[in-house]
């Protein structure tokens, strides 16, 4: 099978990067050929962590996840390039079944499954119903050919979010496709509590329509969100057989996304200022 290597971005990660390692480094079915673990302005132990276990280690003071993964792949010896985070844990056949499904052939990329870590919690509960056995193109578990990388630019680091699935975005309008194995799969400790849940989807949803408005694409859906949003609820009322709860967190994660998304907006407007004067 083709060697893989592994990127991860960690900043003040010495809590979770420990287990991280662990699940990758002499731990995997199929072995990478390298981890690279890129300190993206550290103050805690987290690259002598990552030296401890073996990996490499790419130091970029500079914050920014955009950039900091570009400065790993930039690194990676590979052909193959698999992301995860500091925060997941790998399933031991995480890259035996990317690299087994892109061997299969007709993609450049895989992305894999994500669980949730802490499933015993509420808020994490419902987060994993959203997200599991479900295609995403997010950086805690995807894999790409390097070369494909380096022809689209890699990853835009102006974008402070959503850098990853504006990089699949560019990947699928330049015509190839990306995979999903969903037996590739990662442990993800979800947010715990709502507000850091809503955050978390506002900004998302902030840099999405800033990487659609660069991209040229529509923005209309997204913006009404923010208005729409709350009446999600009863679109989702048949949920509430999952969890009480659940509706309720769908139409928030979608109000939170539309205001974010509205937000991107005036950022949009500040970076073309900005690139015509």
């Amino acid at each position: 099978m083709k060697n893989v290597s592994v990127v991860i971005v960690a900043k003040d990660a010495e809590k979770t990067l420990p287990l991280c390692l662990n699940s990758i480094i002499d731990k995997q079915t199929l072995n990478p050929l390298e981890v690279i673990v890129v300190d993206n302005g550290s103050k805690d132990r987290t690259s002598e962590i990552a030296i401890e276990f073996g990996a490499t280690v790419v130091k970029e003071p500079i914050l920014g996840r955009a950039r900091a993964r570009n400065a790993g792949v930039l690194k990676a010896k590979a052909d193959l390039i698999a992301f995860t985070d500091s925060d997941c844990i790998a399933d031991k056949s995480w890259l035996f079944q990317l690299v087994k499904r892109y061997e299969q052939g007709g993609c450049i990329g895989v992305a894999g499954n994500v669980y949730a870590l802490n499933s015993n919690r509420l808020i994490p509960k419902l987060i994993d119903k959203l997200v599991k056995d479900k295609p995403h193109y997010a950086t805690w578990n995807i894999m790409y050919e390097k070369k494909v990388l380096l022809e689209v630019g890699l990853f835009r680091d102006f974008l402070k979010n959503a850098e990853d699935v504006d990089l699949a975005w560019r990947l699928l309008d330049k015509g190839y496709q990306i995979a999903y194995e969903p037996k590739a799969i990662v442990y993800h400790a979800h947010r715990e509590k709502l507000f850091d849940f809503f955050y978390q989807q506002f900004d998302y949803g902030k840099w999405s329509c800033v990487a659609r408005k660069s991209s040229g694409k529509s923005t209309i859906k997204a913006n009404i969100l923010a208005f729409i949003g709350p009446l999600t609820f009863f679109k989702h009322l048949s949920k509430a057989l999952w969890h009480p709860l659940f509706p309720f967190l769908l139409a928030l994660s979608s109000t939170a996304y539309g205001l974010g998304s509205l937000k991107g907006l005036k950022i949009w407007s500040k970076i073309r200022s900005a690139q015509y004067s």
